[in-house]
């Protein structure tokens, strides 16, 4: 498990940072890499997108082992992407612990908060 944290902290690090921050309107695009590690997450069941619902749920490992910054920046490419799937461009984006349920931080208009 030990193994996987340590790539998924990786992962995080170097294609989510790059998100750009804009608030309105304009569509932002995630990068090819930013999209896969997404993918990735979700494939091995750390992740799972409901863009529909501006919601995602993460495995509590993952999340605790992630700073403040990292966490904000995975926020912002999840709300991007599920934006970007529904056509909704205001991105926000409500993420929840996927073993308990509970609400774990959102980010919205550019406005990011753990709970």
């Amino acid at each position: 498990m030990r193994k996987v944290t340590t790539f998924l902290i990786i992962a995080i690090s170097i294609y989510l940072c790059q998100t750009i921050i804009i608030a309105g309107e304009k569509k932002i695009e995630l990068n090819k890499d930013q999209i896969k590690t997404l993918k990735n997450f979700e494939s091995q069941g750390f992740l799972v997108l409901k863009p529909a619902l501006n919601t995602a749920y993460i495995h509590p490992d993952l999340w605790a082992q992630i700073n403040i910054m990292r966490k904000e920046n995975l926020a912002i490419a999840i709300a991007v992407y599920n934006g970007n799937e529904i056509g909704d461009y205001e991105y926000y984006v409500k993420i929840y612990d996927l073993m308990s349920g509970k609400k774990l931080a959102k980010y919205g208009f550019g406005s990011f908060k753990v709970y």
